[in-house]
């Protein structure tokens, strides 16, 4: 499940607004108060999220086809949030995500050899022994020597 909460800032202050769907079903009410709420031009509008199942791009699609009006540009996301921490500091990160989360990262998921940095969401599909196991070896053997 994806829980969005809304933030609305007016007169400089941060209101939370919560959940506005569940699965894909919005919340009774929530797609008719978004639009309410942006007939007033003084209200700034903002999304945040803390999914890491899906990229901010396939999140806001999902929103909008279960009828929302939502921007890339007005969503924020936890994945959000540390790809800009990784292009800051010209990171290579070993992506464990699931492939539609990895979208966030333009696709470059750095191999064990090449990563110098891991991001870890949710992803029962590729957070697995296997990878952990070899990410853990490469850093006992860059220790020894």
């Amino acid at each position: 499940m994806i829980y969005p909460g809304t933030l609305i800032s007016q007169a400089k202050q941060l209101h939370p607004i919560r959940t506005i769907h569940i699965d894909q079903s919005p919340l009774p009410g929530a797609v008719e108060a978004l639009k309410k709420l942006r007939s007033n031009s003084s209200i700034k509008i903002k999304f945040v999220s803390n999914t890491t199942k899906t990229s901010r791009k396939r999140l806001v699609q999902q929103l909008n086809e279960i009828g929302f009006d939502i921007a890339l540009d007005d969503v924020m996301t936890s994945l959000t949030a540390a790809k800009l921490y990784v292009d800051q500091k010209k990171l290579k990160p070993m992506l464990f995500l699931e492939d539609g989360a990895k979208e966030e990262f333009e696709n470059k998921d750095f191999s064990v050899s090449e990563a110098n940095a891991v991001v870890i969401g949710l992803s029962p599909t590729n957070f697995n022994y296997e990878k952990v196991t070899r990410l853990l070896l490469k850093n006992l053997f860059l220790q020894v020597e």
